[in-house]
C-alpha cells in the first residue's frame, strides 16, 4: 500500500455546508476531541487535543502527501501553511504562505502580530516535532488498519462465494422440497383410499358384533320383556350400519378420490421438478464457485499480509511514538510558557 494511498485512508475530512475553518485564519477546524488527521480537498490537515491544548495545521493546495513526507515538509511545496496551538484564549499562530522564490512568515500571539524571534522559532520546532510523530502515528495506525481490512476483504470474498454455493443448494434444496410435497399430497389422497376400501369390513364386522349380542340377550333368561330395550338398539345399530355399507360399497367415495388423485398428478409433477432440478445443473455450478474461491489462494494470501502485519509491529512502534510524542508535548508546552 503505497504512503500516498495510506494518506487517503487515514481521516479523510469531508467537505461541508459550513467553512471547514470557523475562524478564516485558523488552522483549527473544530472544536471537537481527538485527531484529524489526512486531507480536506487539495489540503493536507492534522489536528490533535491533549488535554485542554489542542494543535493543529493545514498545508493549503499542498495535495496528497507523497513518500514518507511529514508535517514538518509541508511548508516547502503548500501555497499557506498554518501552525496554531490554542489552550482557552492562548493562542500562538504562525502563518507561512510561498512568496515568489520565498516565504512570507506571519507570527502572532493572541491575534496580535509579533515578531518571529528565537522564542517563536522553538514554539514552532516543537509543534513540528509532535504534529510529525502525531503524523507518524497516524500513518502506522492506518497502514495496520488497512492490511487487516484487506484480510477482510478477501475474506469477504470468499464468504459471499460460499453463500453463493449455499444459496444454489437452498434453491435445489426448495425443489426438492416441492417434490416432497406432492408426494405427501399424494400420500394422504391413497390413505383416505385405503380407509374408503378398509370401510366396508369394519362395517360388516360392527354387524356381526351386534347381532351376536342380540342372539345372547335372547338367550339370557325366561323374561325375553326384559330385554327388549337393549335388543332395539342393537337393531338400530344394525339399520344403521346396514345402510353406510351399502353407501361405502358403491364407488362414489373411492372414484371422487382417484380423481383427486388424478387431477394431483404426481409423477408428471414430481418429474417435471426433476427436468428443473437436472436443467439447474448445481454441481456445475458449484464447481465452478469452488474453482474461483481456489483462485483466490485465500490461506495464501492472507498469510503474507497476517507476514506484513507482524512484521509492521503496529502496537509496539504506536506506543514508542507515543511516548516519544509525551516528551516532545513536553517541550512544546515550556515552548509555550517561554512566550510572553
Amino acid at each position: 500500500m503505497s504512503i500516498a494511498a495510506l494518506a487517503l485512508s487515514m481521516m479523510v475530512l469531508a467537505a461541508t455546508a459550513a467553512p471547514p475553518h470557523p475562524d478564516p485564519g485558523s488552522a483549527c477546524l473544530s472544536d471537537r476531541p481527538g485527531e484529524q488527521v489526512g486531507t480536506s480537498g487539495s489540503d493536507l490537515v492534522i489536528q490533535t487535543n491533549v488535554g485542554r491544548l489542542r494543535l493543529c495545521m493545514v498545508a493549503e493546495d499542498a495535495g496528497a502527501p507523497a513518500g514518507g513526507e511529514r508535517p514538518s515538509q509541508w511548508p516547502g511545496r503548500a501555497r499557506r501553511v498554518v501552525l496554531e496551538s490554542r489552550r482557552g484564549n492562548d493562542v500562538k499562530r504562525l502563518e507561512i504562505a510561498a512568496d515568489g522564490a520565498g516565504q512570507r512568515i506571519s507570527w502572532q500571539v493572541d491575534r496580535v502580530d509579533r515578531t518571529f524571534d528565537a522564542a517563536a522559532r522553538q514554539w514552532r520546532d516543537q509543534m513540528l516535532a509532535a504534529l510529525d510523530t502525531t503524523w507518524e502515528i497516524a500513518r502506522l495506525r492506518a497502514e495496520g488498519s488497512g492490511l487487516s481490512d484487506d484480510i477482510s476483504s478477501i475474506r469477504g470474498e470468499e464468504s459471499g462465494l460460499r453463500r453463493e454455493i449455499s444459496s444454489l443448494s437452498a434453491d435445489v434444496g426448495a425443489m426438492r422440497a416441492r417434490q416432497a410435497s406432492i408426494r405427501h399430497d399424494e400420500s394422504k389422497l391413497r390413505q383416505e383410499l385405503d380407509a374408503v376400501r378398509a370401510r366396508p369390513a369394519s362395517l360388516r364386522e360392527a354387524i356381526l358384533v351386534a347381532r351376536n349380542n342380540i342372539s345372547a340377550l335372547h338367550m339370557g333368561g325366561s323374561r325375553p320383556d326384559a330385554f327388549q330395550a337393549p335388543i332395539e338398539r342393537y337393531e338400530n345399530e344394525i339399520a344403521r350400519l346396514e345402510r353406510e355399507l351399502k353407501e361405502s360399497e358403491g364407488h362414489g367415495k373411492e372414484g371422487a378420490i382417484w380423481g383427486r388423485i388424478g387431477a394431483l398428478d404426481a409423477d408428471r409433477k414430481v418429474a417435471a421438478i426433476e427436468a428443473e432440478i437436472t436443467r439447474f445443473d448445481l454441481d456445475r455450478k458449484v464447481a465452478v464457485l469452488d474453482k474461483r474461491i481456489a483462485a483466490l489462494d485465500v490461506e495464501g494470501r492472507v498469510g503474507v499480509l497476517q507476514k506484513k502485519i507482524d512484521t509492521l509491529d503496529a502496537d509496539r512502534r504506536t506506543r514508542q511514538l507515543e511516548v516519544r510524542r509525551d516528551s516532545e508535548l513536553k517541550r512544546l508546552a515550556t515552548a509555550i510558557a517561554a512566550i510572553r
